[in-house]
């Protein structure tokens, strides 16, 4: 799945950290670099390195949080809201033949067995 949208986003030459980061402001409106290591348990300086290779493409803007002058808030510009919506298209062409030819309870009992997975693999890192 990620070398899929690596490939089909290539032209964008974006990593898949940096659709992470990208997908992280989408959901959450606006993040810090720290939330953001946090969240996905990446390297504070991997994080750093990200956010600043999507500002300096105009994807994500930082601005100085009023709260704690030494953090930033990242948002998303209306490029990267652009960017956002072809990684949605990308993600929905993905989906669609990931699952083709199977019935919707097939579908559902997969993503669900997925989503097992994925919890019980989080809880593991946890422990």
């Amino acid at each position: 799945m990620r070398v899929y949208g690596e490939r089909r986003l290539s032209h964008h030459g974006l990593s898949f950290a940096e659709q992470l980061v990208v997908m992280h402001l989408a959901a959450e409106g606006t993040s810090t670099q720290n939330d953001i290591s946090k969240y996905f348990g990446l390297d504070k300086g991997t994080v750093a390195k990200t956010v600043a290779k999507l500002e300096a493409r105009a994807f994500i803007e930082r601005r100085t949080d009023p709260q704690d002058l030494r953090s930033k808030i990242l948002t998303l510009t209306d490029k990267g809201k652009n960017l956002l919506h072809e990684m949605q298209e990308v993600s929905d062409k993905l989906h669609e033949g990931m699952f083709a030819g199977m019935t919707p309870d097939e579908v559902a009992a997969t993503e669900a067995g997925l989503a097992t997975m994925a919890k019980n693999i989080f809880e593991m890192t946890e422990r």
